[in-house]
């Protein structure tokens, strides 16, 4: 179950986005990629068609279900391509820090 509001350790953070074209109809862009950056710059990617994480709603509809696996500030970015050109649309949100995931020493460390 995925909860609104605040986002911690090893609970998924739902991330969607839509691709429209310039008149705002919903397109599918040619490809469709995902990437989160952890506090401590480790990239994870996913590619729409390649990862079952990476999933399309409806024409122009996509999301991530997104689990991180540490507190601090997570950067997003999605690519698309298609048509001649290509989307970049960045984004970030906040994982709280847990006494219970993380114990008291990396309390120290943040």
């Amino acid at each position: 179950m995925l909860t609104p509001g605040r986002h911690y350790v090893d609970s998924p953070v739902r991330i969607a986005i839509n691709f429209q074209d310039e008149d705002r109809v919903d397109i599918d862009p040619d490809t469709v990629t995902f990437k989160a950056m952890s506090p401590q710059g480790t990239v994870t990617t996913y590619v729409y068609a390649t990862d079952a994480a990476l999933v399309k709603m409806s024409t122009g509809d996509y999301y991530v279900d997104f689990t991180p696996d540490t507190s601090g500030l997570w950067h997003y970015r999605w690519v698309s391509t298609g048509t001649g050109e290509t989307i970049v649309i960045e984004g970030k949100f906040r994982v709280q820090y847990s006494q219970f995931e993380e114990g008291t020493e990396a309390a120290y460390s943040l």
